[in-house]
C-alpha cells in the first residue's frame, strides 16, 4: 500500500499492522464482492441470454421468450426488417437459409383435383406449366430393429460325416446383442451429446426393449477396448509434432483406483497444433501428478503450451521441453481484478487488459498466414505491446497487495513472464491454450450429466472413446457413421493381425460422402 493511505499521526511503530489490517480488508471486500456475483450475478449461467437469468424470464419459457421475439420483429415496418438488432448482435431478418443439399429428399406432390383442370372461361383442359417447390425439414425418430443373420451349412450327402458352416463375422463383443450401428449410436449420445446411460436405458424402454444400464456400461467398456488401438495412433500422431497443447480435468471415479469414492482422479487431454490435423487424446490417469504428465507426452519433443499447472515442471525438465504460456489465463485472473477487485485497482487491470487485447487482435490479423509468415508478423508488433505489458508489471508488482485480486494477477504474469514470450518469436506457437480447453468442453458437458465414472476401466474406456468422437467432430466428419464404420472394420483387422495399419481409419483420412 502507498504512505499517502497511512494516516499522519500513526506512530510508526503501527504503519506495518496497519498496513496489514487494510491488505486484508481489501482482501476480504474483493472476496465479498465475488460472493455477491456468484450468489446473486450470471455465473456459471454467463454465456445464456440474459433473459433467461433475471426473474422476468427463466430456462423453462425459452419457446415463449423465442416467439416473442418473432412478433416483435413481424409487427416491424418492412423497411426496418432486413437487419433487426437482437440482444448484442444484428441479425437478418426475411430470408431462410437453404435446408442441407447433401440431405435426402422425400417428394411430396400436391396437385389441383381433376375437376378443376378445366378452364373456367373455354372448357378447355388446362395444361401442366411448372410447380412451386418448397421445403421443410422432417425426421425420423431413432427406432430400434433387430438383424437376423443366417449363417450357411452344409454337408456331404454320400458320407453324411462331414459339416461345414459359415464363420461367424468378427464384433466388439461377440457374445453380445448389439451391431455395429447400435454401439455406434450408444457411444455417439453419450460421448458427443452428454447422455447418460440411464436417460438411454428410458429410451429403449419406451422403444419396448429393456436394456440394463449396468449392460450398457459394459457395451460401452467393450467399445472403448476396441476403440483404443486407434485412440493410440492419434496420440502417436500429436507427439510426432514441434509443439503439442495439453491440459487436464478431474473426473470422479469410484472403483478400481485405491482411492476414496469421492476423491477427484484426472483425464488429461493432449491436443495437435492448430496448422496441423485436428487431432485430440484423452487418457485417465488417477492423479495429477507429474508421473501422469509424464505418460501423458512420453517421447515428446519440443514445446508444450499448457497454463500454469506445476505439474508439466517435471516432464518439461527431464525431457527439455520448451514450456510455452497461456495469454487467455493471464487475461482471466485481470478480468477477475477488474470486475471483483478493489476500486482502486481497476485502471490498472482495464489498462493491462487494453494491452492483452491487442494481442489477441493481432493474432486474429495473422491466423491465416503461414508460420512463417506469422513469426514475421509478430516480431514486428508484438514487441512493443509485451514492453507495455512489462512495464506496467515492474512498476506496480511490489505496490499492490499480493493477496488482492490485482496482486494475484500480476503475480501470475510475473511468474509466467519467460513462458508467456515465446509466442512472439516462433509462428507454429499459439497465443493461449484455449485450443486445447476447446476440446475439453464435451467433457466438462458430459461430466454434469453423469456425474462419475463408476470405475477405472471405465474411464479408460471413456477416455479412448472421447480421442475418437472430438477428433471426428473436430474434422467435420459425421460422427455416428464414422463410429459405425470402425465398430465394423476394427474387430476383422485385429482378429486377422494383431498390429494392423490403421492410418486409413484415423478421422482426417477418411472419404467424405459427396455433397449433393
Amino acid at each position: 500500500m502507498t504512505n499517502e493511505l497511512i494516516p499522519p499521526d500513526l506512530p510508526e511503530k503501527f504503519h506495518s499492522l496497519f498496513a496489514s489490517y487494510h491488505n486484508e480488508v481489501v482482501r476480504l471486500r474483493e472476496i465479498n464482492n465475488a460472493l455477491r456475483r456468484l450468489a446473486f450475478g450470471r455465473s456459471t449461467e454467463r454465456h445464456l441470454p440474459g433473459e433467461l437469468i433475471v426473474p422476468a424470464g427463466s430456462l423453462f419459457n425459452e419457446v415463449e421468450i423465442e416467439a416473442l421475439k418473432v412478433e416483435e420483429i413481424e409487427e416491424q415496418p418492412e423497411e426496418k426488417k432486413d437487419q433487426t438488432e437482437v440482444k448484442g448482435h444484428t441479425r437478418k431478418v426475411g430470408g431462410r437459409k437453404a435446408l442441407p443439399e447433401n440431405l435426402p429428399r422425400v417428394e411430396k406432390i400436391i396437385d389441383i383435383p381433376e375437376e378443376k383442370k378445366l378452364c373456367p372461361h373455354d372448357g378447355h383442359a388446362l395444361v401442366r406449366i411448372g410447380e412451386e417447390v418448397t421445403e421443410k425439414l422432417d425426421v425420423i425418430p431413432a427406432k430400434l430393429f433387430v438383424t437376423q443373420t443366417k449363417r450357411q451349412k452344409y454337408s456331404c450327402p454320400c458320407c453324411e460325416q462331414f459339416v461345414i458352416r459359415a464363420e461367424p463375422e468378427a464384433s466388439v463383443l461377440p457374445t453380445a446383442q448389439f451391431e455395429p450401428g447400435l454401439i455406434a449410436y450408444l457411444a455417439q449420445q453419450k460421448y458427443l451429446y452428454a447422455m447418460p446411460l440411464y436417460r438411454m436405458e428410458h429410451s429403449f424402454k419406451q422403444m419396448g426393449v429393456d436394456i440394463p444400464r449396468t449392460t450398457l456400461a459394459r457395451w460401452m467398456i467393450a467399445g472403448g477396448e476396441c476403440l483404443k488401438p486407434l485412440a493410440q495412433e492419434i496420440k502417436k500422431f500429436i507427439l510426432s509434432h514441434s509443439v503439442v497443447h495439453a491440459d487436464e480435468t478431474f473426473i470422479e471415479v469410484h472403483k478400481g483406483t485405491g482411492k476414496s469414492p469421492v476423491s477427484e482422479n484426472y483425464m488429461w487431454v493432449a491436443a495437435s497444433p492448430e496448422w496441423s490435423k485436428n487431432a485430440v487424446y484423452f487418457e485417465y490417469h488417477p492423479s495429477r501428478s507429474s508421473r501422469a504428465a509424464s505418460s501423458l507426452l512420453e517421447g515428446f519433443k519440443g514445446h508444450l503450451q499448457v497454463d500454469a499447472y506445476t505439474g508439466y515442471d517435471a516432464v518439461c525438465k527431464e525431457n527439455d521441453l520448451i514450456r510455452v504460456g497461456c495469454w487467455a489465463h493471464v487475461r482471466r485472473y485481470f478480468e477477475k481484478a477488474n470486475v471483483s477487485g478493489a476500486n482502486s485497482g481497476r485502471t490498472l487491470s482495464e489498462k493491462i487488459l487494453k494491452d492483452i487485447k491487442e494481442l489477441f487482435m493481432l493474432e486474429r490479423e495473422l491466423k491465416e498466414l503461414s508460420p512463417a509468415e506469422r513469426k514475421s508478423g509478430r516480431e514486428n508488433k508484438a514487441p512493443p505491446i509485451l514492453q507495455r505489458i512489462k512495464e506496467k508489471l515492474d512498476k506496480n508488482l511490489d505496490e499492490v497487495p499480493p493477496k488482492s485480486k490485482l496482486g494475484e494477477a500480476l503475480h501470475y504474469l510475473a511468474e509466467e513472464w519467460p513462458h508467456l514470450e515465446h509466442f512472439a518469436h516462433n509462428g507454429e506457437l499459439a497465443l493461449s491454450n484455449n485450443r486445447c480447453e476447446n476440446y475439453i468442453r464435451p467433457f466438462v458437458l458430459g461430466r454434469k450429466n453423469w456425474l462419475f465414472a463408476d470405475s477405472a476401466t471405465g474411464a479408460e474406456a471413456s477416455a479412448s472413446i472421447y480421442s475418437i468422437v472430438v477428433s471426428a467432430k473436430a474434422n467435420n466428419i459425421d460422427v455416428f457413421e464414422y463410429l459405425k464404420d470402425l465398430f465394423t472394420q476394427l474387430p476383422s483387422l485385429m482378429k486377422s493381425n494383431p498390429d494392423p495399419n490403421l492410418s486409413h481409419l484415423l478421422p482426417w483420412n477418411r472419404q467424405r460422402p459427396a455433397q449433393a
